[in-house]
Parts: C-alpha cells; structure tokens; sequence
C-alpha cells in the first residue's frame, strides 16, 4: 500500500471517529430536577432608629410547595432550623416556588414565599420586629 492512501484512511478514521455528542452520565437523572437551593437569613430588627440589626438562631423554618399544605402548615417539604449565625440552608429542591413559614418563640411567626428557578440559589432575609 502506497503511504498517500493510508494517509486518507488514518485522516478519514479521525474524522468520522470525533463526535460532538455529549456522553450521557447514567447517575444523572434531569427529569428528577432536584438542582435549587434556598439559602435563608433571619435577622431581628430593632424599632430604635439607627440601631443595628441582628441574627436571629434558633428559628425554625418550614416551607412548602402546595399552597394549601402552607396555609394548613401540614405536610412541610422540608424543616429546619437556623445555626448561630442564624442561616439555615434548603438544598436539593426541585419545585419552581416555595412558602415559608418561620417561628421564633420571642418574636412570633412570619411567612414568605420565593421562586426557585433551576439550577440556582435563591436568597431570602427573614426580618422579625
């Protein structure tokens, strides 16, 4: 065989052999969806003016993704608690929206909603008075 021809055949092997198609990840299910987080702050606010806020632990937050579990406060999608620097994290959700409802046992209960787009985080400040 001349070297020209098996030039063409080594180049046409490489050509037909790249793909652009991304190999599938068979642990990853897209259909389960399960790629948003709810990051959650609680803060008390002082009525003096100029007064600086402060984190508020130990509150517990529940939320929900049926609006009517949320306003029975039955079935929570998750609970949890906020740490000492009065944070509590919500991770692998996979609905588009969520209630909150969070209780504090000095300053009562406040509620809240947020929207949880695919793959990202969502930021929610919980202010008690």
């Amino acid at each position: 065989m001349n070297k020209q021809f098996l030039f063409y055949i080594l180049i046409s092997v490489l050509f037909f052999s790249c793909n652009d198609e991304e190999i599938q990840d068979d642990n990853f299910n897209a259909a389960d969806d399960f790629n948003r987080t709810i990051e959650i702050n609680s803060y008390h606010v002082y009525d003096v003016p100029n007064a600086l806020d402060s984190i508020l632990p130990e509150v517990q937050v529940e939320i929900y993704s049926v609006r009517e579990n949320f306003i029975d406060r039955i079935n929570a999608d998750a609970i949890r608690t906020t740490d000492s620097t009065g944070l509590c994290i919500f991770e692998n959700r996979n609905k588009d929206y969520y209630w909150i409802v969070a209780e504090d046992d000095a300053f009562g209960i406040i509620t809240d909603s947020v929207s949880t787009p695919a793959n990202t985080i969502s930021f929610v400040e919980l202010l008690f008075y």
